[in-house]
């Protein structure tokens, strides 16, 4: 359910008028953030060159959002991946 736009339509303008306007309001719903964690306990902090980079210094993860991110980090990977949810 996450990253669904919810569409509201809104009349606006005065209601004596003929012809009245829709507004249309748009929120998305955010997704939850989280980092991804190797086996060795060292954290995603960013890709260089194209390639991930991970480090024990766990101040420096990079927080994520979105699924697709993680699957493609995982698919490209050689190491196994966990994701934990902050």
């Amino acid at each position: 359910m996450f990253g669904l736009h919810i569409l509201i339509m809104k009349k606006t303008g005065n209601a004596n008028l003929k012809k009245t306007k829709r507004k249309l309001l748009a929120w998305e719903v955010e997704e939850p953030s989280y980092i991804i964690v190797t086996p060795e306990a060292q954290v995603f902090t960013g890709l260089i060159q194209g390639y991930p980079n991970f480090s024990h210094n766990w101040d420096e993860a990079k927080p994520l959002e979105g699924q697709a991110k993680f699957e493609t980090l995982k698919r490209y990977s050689k190491i196994d991946l966990e994701q934990m949810f902050i």
